[in-house]
């Protein structure tokens, strides 16, 4: 027995002039035999409810978000699994599929996007699944719809970012007509219809990096578990040991937990240990490749994921994104916007730009301490986006780092001027704890903007933006950092021509390098370098004389005398803590006389000379009284030294 084409059966009806009650089962009784089968013939037949492909490999790491994505699937008729390239969009999707297939009594359907490339197919490729084709008088949306009606289906639609605007079109014409639909897609952004619920596929979970983890807690861990388990397909006893446990954790680290770069890592296992592996990241789009032969080209190499995505966006979108990739850590939009900009990026387009590269799952967010929003990439893909801004040549590189490292030491001197260095350290002022938060969440950041200072031979920012940050480094106890930083912009800025490269005058630039040497003065002296601290420091108040600011001078004099005093040479530090309390008063600065006393009287104590000593702390104490926080660390050190005086006279 033979079955005729629907038209033909259609326009039967039509010439047999049927009423609708017997429409219905002539209708049924010429229905053709499906190639998958209708929705209606696998309500009615034993065959298996589902097309989903079986998978040879074990799933892992994703159990709890297998029941996030089901329950999401209970309230939402269209749910997105978005994420970067590789990140196992589709492995999850399949997986939450495999489990929710008796939920669906009229089937579970795959569709798969991935190897299209004309949006006009994506109707037609749905179509096959279901076994439904256009007429003449029914195009394949209507066709559609009537054949999946009210049944209740599940429709998994893999891999639509290419095709995202023909998707988009299709499942809102479907989802609207067909009461019982549920779609569960994959792309590498949101397909942008009403009810639609994106949820984010995270990487898995890595190690750590702040301890060292014993084997049996790497063991347990998500992203080591997939790279031990892919590695044993190509070496069968490799196991994690004492010896190769923190090499595995580095790669699931520098891989930021991407499944597909895990499962490329570990095919390497075969000609290289895991610590020679891990050596070797640095060149991993070279290295993660040789992916299965069975799986899209753009899933065998880690390079190819991320062209894919590449490819996607549009010509400004890829100049922004590669400009994002000069961020050592999160970034702000103002960030974003102070970055960004420039040739072919306005300003004002680049949160337009911003938020679509975070709807195509390139960008990821967060929220900061201050409750802000925060932009990241993750390493694998700064390194991708990193390599196409280089490609780009050197002037397009140049001028994104020189607006990085512009827009960060701005940030720096606002954050932390040197009217609130006091604030920080002192912990007597609000917001203190505040700002060295946000002060060391930028950190990498302010680090790369100090790299590119020294790079580009413009010493004087980069000094300035040392000297800024001098007081943070020493607050953190980081005084090897801040010596090195200080000391070579310091170097570079002695052989620029007048010490300015044109960006600062010379009294402003003269008075930046006395804060550097003062620094490096205290930071020699607490390294018990006596000698080099005193010689740091008559540097300092050399350059200060030149200077019309007693402030500065003071404040040199005054460090200069406790350090001379520390080297041995009481005589001389005496005539410059003289001399200092001298400059302080003639300045009017109470900040200033309130230092002299405090390092008089410090240096009197330790040649002996107890009453002298509390005369002259007595004294800053009651100056600091007037301008001070009581709750300042300078006011507290005048007071516990007073009290030390006190106690070695015998009271």
């Amino acid at each position: 027995m033979t079955h005729p084409y629907r038209d033909t059966a259609q326009r039967l009806a039509a010439a047999l002039q049927l009423l609708p009650a017997d429409e219905e089962p002539f209708r049924a009784a010429v229905q053709p035999v499906r190639r998958h089968g209708t929705v209606r013939a696998h309500t009615q037949s034993a065959l298996r409810q589902e097309n989903l492909p079986i998978f040879l490999t074990s799933f892992i790491g994703r159990e709890q978000q297998v029941g996030e994505v089901t329950a999401l699937l209970d309230g939402a008729r269209l749910v997105t699994l978005t994420g970067v390239g590789g990140c196992g969009k589709t492995r999850l999707a399949l997986e939450v599929a495999r489990v929710v297939v008796p939920t669906y009594p009229d089937g579970v359907w795959l569709v798969e996007l991935g190897r299209l490339s004309d949006p006009t197919l994506v109707a037609q490729e749905v179509g096959a699944v279901f076994a439904v084709r256009e007429s003449p008088d029914q195009p394949l949306t209507i066709a559609l719809k009537r054949a999946v009606g009210g049944h209740r289906v599940l429709l998994v639609l893999d891999n639509c970012e290419h095709l995202i605007e023909a998707c988009a079109e299709l499942l809102n014409a479907l989802l609207r007509g067909c009461p019982q639909l549920r779609v569960l897609a994959t792309s590498r952004e949101s397909v942008g219809i009403d009810g639609e619920v994106a949820w984010r596929v995270p990487s898995l979970t890595v190690p750590d990096a702040e301890r060292a983890a014993s084997v049996a807690d790497l063991e347990s861990n998500p992203a080591v578990q997939l790279f031990v388990e892919r590695a044993r397909t190509v070496r069968p006893r490799f196991g994690l040991t004492e010896r190769n446990a923190q090499a595995v954790a580095q790669i699931c680290r520098r891989l930021a937990g991407i499944p597909l770069a895990l499962e490329l890592a570990a095919a390497r296992i075969h000609a290289l240990t895991a610590e020679q592996l891990a050596l070797r990241l640095d060149q991993r789009f070279r290295l993660l490749t040789g992916g299965s032969r069975a799986a899209l080209p753009r899933q065998q190499t880690l390079l190819a994921a991320l062209d894919w995505s590449y490819a996607l966006l549009s010509k400004s979108e890829r100049l922004l994104f590669e400009r994002l990739a000069v961020f050592a850590h999160a970034w702000t939009l103002e960030a974003a916007e102070a970055v960004g900009h420039g040739t072919g990026v306005a300003a004002d387009d680049v949160l337009d730009l911003l938020a679509g590269q975070v709807r195509k799952s390139l960008v990821v967010t967060g929220d900061a301490t201050d409750g802000a929003e925060r932009y990241a990439l993750l390493e694998t893909v700064r390194d991708y986006a990193r390599q196409k801004l280089l490609a780009r040549g050197v002037n397009e590189t140049s001028a994104t780092r020189q607006r990085h490292a512009g827009h960060y030491s701005d940030l720096a001197e606002q954050l932390y001027s040197v009217t609130r260095v006091r604030s920080v350290f002192e912990g007597g002022a609000p917001g203190a704890a505040e700002l060295r938060a946000r002060i060391e969440e930028v950190h990498d950041d302010l680090r790369t903007a100090l790299a590119w200072w020294g790079e580009a031979s413009h010493p004087a920012r980069g000094l300035r933006l040392a000297v800024t940050l001098c007081e943070y480094w020493m607050w953190c106890g980081t005084y090897a950092e801040a010596r090195r930083w200080l000391e070579r912009m310091l170097d570079l800025a002695s052989r620029t021509v007048s010490g300015t490269d044109g960006t600062e005058n010379q009294a402003s630039s003269v008075s930046v390098k006395v804060r550097a040497l003062i620094g490096l003065g205290v930071l020699a002296s607490w390294h018990g370098e006596d000698a080099q601290s005193c010689a740091f420091l008559q540097d300092a108040v050399a350059l200060a004389r030149q200077l019309n600011d007693g402030t500065i001078q003071s404040f040199a004099l005054a460090v200069l005398g406790l350090s001379l005093s520390l080297a041995g040479d009481p005589e001389r530090s005496a005539i410059v803590l003289d001399e200092c309390l001298r400059v302080s008063i003639e300045s009017g600065s109470e900040d200033s006389i309130f230092q002299a006393y405090r390092h008089m009287g410090i240096v009197a104590r330790w040649q002996g000379e107890y009453e002298r000593s509390s005369q002259l702390l007595e004294q800053s104490v009651t100056v600091a009284r007037q301008q001070i926080p009581p709750g300042s660390y300078s006011y507290a050190h005048s007071l516990s030294n007073l009290a030390r005086g006190a106690y070695l006279r015998g009271n």
